[in-house]
């Protein structure tokens, strides 16, 4: 099974490669949207009429839209689903206590890939999880 779907992501990078960013170069309403977009204020109803005209239209056809242009990234999707999937599944998961409130463990250098925590939704906890690589915090 892993290597199929290993397999199919391979193959939809190699048939779909070109086509990832098509839909947007080839839809002038998604081109427009791209070269305002970055334009303080150039999301306006005034710049992009089509776009507001398109905010006013119903909700399921809107999401036919969205679906429709995302199609292309699936297999992008679908490959990183794989990869996060094999990251996680390869790891040897560790029961670790946070006594009052705070657990700080040292990483063997260069060997972790993926961090997580599961915490127990009945406390009241800031999930804050730091990968310390340069002696800087950051949660």
């Amino acid at each position: 099974e892993l290597l199929g779907n290993i397999e199919k992501c391979l193959q939809g990078f190699n048939t779909q490669a070109a086509r990832l960013s098509q839909c947007v170069t080839e839809s002038d309403f998604l081109s427009s949207l791209r070269n305002r977009v970055a334009v303080p204020g150039g999301t306006c109803a005034f710049d992009l009429p089509g776009y507001h005209a398109w905010q006013q239209r119903d909700a399921d056809l809107r999401r036919k839209d969205i679906l429709k242009w995302s199609e292309p990234l699936k297999i992008l999707q679908d490959s990183v689903s794989l990869l996060m999937r094999l990251l996680r599944e390869s790891g040897s998961p560790q029961r670790v206590v946070a006594n009052q409130g705070q657990f700080q463990q040292a990483l063997p250098q260069g060997r972790f890939q993926m961090m997580r925590l599961f915490i127990d939704e009945s406390q009241e906890a800031h999930r804050c999880g730091v990968i310390d690589t340069r002696n800087d915090n950051r949660c």
